[in-house]
């Protein structure tokens, strides 16, 4: 099986870099670019065309759902997968809206986000699993 390339999203320099460092271990997964603008999501959405793309929407500039609405068009082929601090009913049903496939919090167990990693990979055309919170 190829390994599952992925696009790590957060303006958070230190949750980013830790989220990186869990899913590095992992033989299946390979990191093909970590972001923390909105410019750069872009970029490397379009460019990269990961299969998996682990976005926080909590973003310090306020444009987490614009940032989800961008990634489905820049990598229409990637399952989105929202990483969040806490758990907003809102923002849940607004990104499962704009093309996210699941809405998990950042706390989850890494055994558990590498599952639904590969179950969401799975998936393509922006029509992931049902949304699913761990």
């Amino acid at each position: 099986m190829s390994q599952i390339t992925i696009l790590l999203v957060d303006d958070h320099d230190a949750a980013r870099r830790e989220l990186a460092a869990r899913l590095e271990r992992e033989p299946d997964l390979q990191i093909v670019a970590q972001v923390a603008a909105l410019a750069d999501a872009r970029v490397a959405s379009a460019t990269l065309q990961p299969r998996v793309i682990l976005a926080d929407v909590k973003r310090r500039d306020g444009l987490g759902i614009e940032l989800i609405r961008h990634l489905r068009l820049t990598a229409p082929d990637a399952s989105l997968i929202v990483l969040t601090s806490f758990f907003d009913e809102r923002e849940r049903a607004a990104v499962l809206k704009f093309g996210a496939s699941a809405y998990l919090l950042k706390e989850v167990d890494t055994q558990q986000l590498v599952a639904e990693i590969k179950k969401q990979a799975k998936y393509s055309k922006g029509e992931g699993a049902p949304w699913v919170q761990v």
